[in-house]
């Protein structure tokens, strides 16, 4: 029987083993969630530490990315920004913690999906969520990477056995056609 442990709270890693040898790992999903890459931190900063904080929190999700252990599945589960348009030195930081990472770990699969903070609600404008998926799909394109901002199909997973299901966030569809859609898909 397939088992699986949670490693960490915040950012945490699945493990998924057979219940009779539960030494040998058989598949890992790194879930990240709310990056909020962009997100300024003035209030109560003292001047000479302005953009230290911001500087971590690119730390931190470039470690994430590039640990030493092995990850079958990277999913970044929206918020990866957190305005719908950030700098382009942001974005631009971004796409390389991200094209590094998938580029060194080619047998590691990514899934970055988008969030309430991701997209923008007039049509009229198009988000750094949606320049980064137009980057990655036009530009340079990374087999081992998918960028979600519409309806994607379950996707099976055949080392665990499992169908694998990612919503993304639509600022013009509620929740209740999104359910129907997977429903209708299985």
């Amino acid at each position: 029987m397939l088992k699986y442990k949670i490693i960490g709270q915040r950012n945490p890693v699945f493990e998924f083993f057979n219940e009779q040898n539960p030494s040998l790992i058989l598949y890992r999903i790194q879930v990240i969630g709310d990056c909020h890459l962009g997100r300024k931190f003035l209030n109560g900063v003292p001047k000479n530490r302005l953009n230290h904080r911001e500087q971590i929190v690119f730390s931190k999700f470039e470690g994430i990315l590039n640990q030493k252990d092995y990850i079958d599945l990277y999913v970044i589960v929206g918020d990866l920004f957190d305005k719908t348009v950030i700098s382009n030195e942001c974005l631009n930081r971004t796409i390389d913690i991200v094209k590094n990472s998938v580029l060194r770990n080619k047998n590691s699969h990514y899934f970055i999906i988008n969030g309430n903070h991701d997209e923008v609600k007039d049509k009229n404008r198009i988000s750094s969520f949606s320049l980064l998926k137009r980057y990655f799909t036009e530009s340079i394109k990374l087999s081992n990477l998918n960028i979600i901002n519409e309806y994607t199909a379950p996707i099976r997973v055949s080392k665990i056995d499992s169908l694998l299901y990612f919503s993304h966030y639509d600022p013009f569809t509620s929740n209740d056609k999104t359910d129907l859609r997977l429903v209708e898909s299985l």
